[in-house]
């Protein structure tokens, strides 16, 4: 029989399969043959950090010989030596295949930008590290001139020393060609005033559909939102997103007025005048932006205004278009938004602050896909009014196509009724499961989840552990396609222990000796926190998928621990977490490698601890060098001194008042 000859593959065969490998494993497998080694540096992705070494090889011979067919490169400042990224940079001569490029520089931009260093590029992302030398930043030629006449189709600045350095004012470009998606941040009040008077007033963007704008409480008025809007600057654009500003406006419809006729608005974490409950707020958008498709209002603050609140009535047809609604911060129940939005077109909603009343389920739109529903904390939510101005229009069942489901603090019914309605589901992520007593699961219906490829279970409560194991078991046992797998259990800041004694809960680690039942065998990522599970239980089958495994361990070393990194040969990220690592005591006989607590500090200790991690993830890392990323961690003493004191004072606290 002929065996084949994998020394004679094409060069091209290889250059596809080295593409899909990472730097280090194309290292490895670079060095099986002489006829591989030209399949190094095949990668379309490659994110450096330029320290001493990479500054000390250079660009030629990185970028220009090594990795010759690089998309995507980001470049980064290293912290232990944050100048050798201005040597990099001014050094580096052409980029021919790059299309998206990230720097933490501005130096040597203009050179870089030309068509023949650069043919390709269409993305640029800059950011203004503060830990890096920031002496290049002044005398330099034009760097937002450069930017902007490049042609590129997506731009991202965070540089705001360039930019006050340079100033917007002058920057003499007149039309902006291609540019199709404008990113600027860290704006405050002077600077948005001065890019929008004047760069964007005196200057054409013909292709420019989306502008994201986010400052740092920056006043935005009503007329800076016209100027912007205005058909000679920017004729096509239909998304406005901004963060973090002040609106400066008399009311809300009419800042909701200046965005007529977008079809995308994303409000984050902005001051806006009049805002009122999700109902009328909603109400007053689709009345004067009836083209909205999608609509992101998250943790915006109310100030309130002379004018009247205003119920608005949705005009017909308003709500045909929208398929994306995000609404978070409201302080009152959202409920009343379905009122709205029910035989809405959406496939993603996210409300938070809901209330599990008795129209809720059936009021949820039929062709969502992607829901995130957050239920109110109220400790009598059945108490709280849901606020439906006019009544609902009920639909048959519950959305039937669901793909990603999050659910915060879910009641069973709801719970039970949506993870068994959509077979399609293929992402759930359960938070803040209520664990004050031992779980019971009694579900009317099993759920569908044979397509399910996420899971996350997160519970909280005296009995965190057995509630969230027990969700897993139960919404895992038929996925047999699951591929990331999360349980997380936290616990009361204190609790009666058997003799009413006050327990420390907060941030501990339960153990649990075995794990459900889990056959997965696609499993590849795993995340274990708030619970600590023999590593002798994780089943053996994994030892052929799982590449990301974090996990809490009782100490260190771990002889299991050393068995599982040996066993799971496609192991790859490893985090672990150390529940019981011991104080530093004086050892009798006085052994000086003991600290003694009395003798040295917090921070002494909780350096030397801190090493002993770093030095247990190098000798991981030299047992199994397949592990990429290796960090061990425990809990900083300092924090744990100072919460056991507090622990100790409640307690006596709460000790007096049940005496009284």
């Amino acid at each position: 029989m002929n065996l084949p000859n994998w020394s004679q593959l094409p060069h091209e065969l290889i250059y596809k399969l080295f593409a899909f490998l990472e730097v280090s494993d194309q290292a490895v497998a670079a060095r099986t043959c002489r006829a591989w080694s030209p399949g190094f540096g095949q990668l379309q992705d490659l994110d450096l950090e330029i320290g001493e070494a990479v500054g000390s090889a250079g660009p030629q011979i990185i970028l220009e010989q090594q990795f010759k067919t690089v998309k995507r490169l980001s470049l980064r400042h290293a912290p232990e030596a944050p100048s050798q990224i201005l040597e990099f940079t001014q050094r580096i001569k052409q980029l021919e295949t790059v299309t998206h490029l990230t720097l933490e520089t501005t130096i040597g931009l203009d050179s870089l930008l030309g068509n023949k260093n650069t043919p390709r590029l269409r993305s640029l992302t800059l950011i203004e590290s503060l830990t890096a030398p920031c002496s290049h930043l002044y005398n330099q030629a034009d760097v937002l001139h450069a930017v902007f006449q490049k042609g590129l189709e997506f731009l991202d600045l965070n540089i705001p020393l360039v930019m006050a350095a340079e100033g917007w004012a002058d920057v003499d470009v007149p039309i902006v060609h291609g540019l199709k998606h404008l990113v600027v941040r860290s704006l405050h009040t002077d600077s948005m005033r001065e890019f929008i008077h004047s760069f964007v007033a005196q200057t054409q963007f013909p292709n420019l559909e989306t502008l994201e704008l986010h400052s740092d409480e920056a006043i935005l008025s009503i007329t800076d939102i016209a100027v912007i809007r205005s058909g000679s600057s920017c004729p096509v654009l239909q998304e406005l997103t901004l963060g973090s500003a002040w609106i400066d406006g008399v009311s809300l419809s009419t800042f909701a007025n200046s965005l007529s006729g977008l079809t995308r608005v994303r409000l984050t974490a902005c001051d806006i005048p009049g805002l009122q409950g999700a109902e009328e707020t909603l109400r007053c958008m689709l009345h004067y932006v009836p083209t909205l498709q999608r609509l992101e209002m998250v943790h915006n603050r109310s100030r309130s205004v002379a004018a009247p609140a205003t119920l608005y009535s949705v005009r017909s047809g308003s709500t045909q278009n929208l398929t994306h609604l995000v609404l978070l911060g409201f302080p009152a129940p959202t409920n009343s938004v379905l009122s709205i939005v029910t035989h809405a077109p959406l496939q993603r909603l996210r409300l938070d602050n809901l209330v599990d009343d008795a129209v809720l389920l059936n009021a949820l739109p039929p062709t969502v896909t992607h829901l995130d529903l957050r239920f109110s904390q109220r400790a009598n939510v059945s108490a709280v009014d849901s606020g439906y101005a006019t009544p609902v229009q009920v639909v048959a069942t519950a959305p039937q196509n669901l793909v990603s489901l999050s659910l915060h603090n879910p009641s069973p019914r709801i719970l039970a009724a949506l993870a068994a309605a959509s077979p399609s589901l293929r992402s759930l992520d359960l938070q803040q499961l209520q664990a004050e007593s031992e779980p019971i699961l009694i579900l009317p219906h099993a759920p569908r989840t044979e397509n399910l490829q996420e899971l996350a279970v997160h519970a909280h409560g005296t009995h965190a552990a057995s509630t969230a194991l027990a969700f897993v078991k139960l919404f895992s046992s038929n996925a047999n396609r699951l591929k990331k797998l999360k349980v997380a259990a936290t616990y009361p800041f204190f609790d009666s222990g058997e003799n009413g004694e006050s327990v420390d809960l907060f941030d501990r680690s339960t153990d649990v000796q075995t794990l459900p039942p889990l056959g997965h065998t696609s499993l590849h990522t795993f995340i274990l926190k708030g619970l600590t599970v023999p590593l002798a239980a994780f089943p053996s089958h994994w030892a052929t998928s799982l590449q990301t495994l974090e996990t809490c361990i009782p100490s260190m070393p771990s002889a299991d621990l050393h068995d599982l990194v040996v066993a799971y040969t496609h192991l790859r990220h490893l985090t672990l977490r150390v529940t019981a690592l011991p104080f530093p005591r004086q050892r009798e006989g006085g052994d000086e490698d003991i600290i003694d607590p009395e003798s040295t500090t917090l921070s002494a200790i909780h350096a030397r601890q801190t090493a002993e991690c770093e030095r247990y993830a190098d000798e991981i890392q030299r047992r199994a060098p397949r592990i990429k990323t290796c960090a061990v961690n425990t809990d900083d003493v300092r924090r744990r001194m100072v919460r056991n004191w507090v622990m100790r004072r409640l307690a006596r606290r709460v000790a007096d008042l049940v005496a009284v």
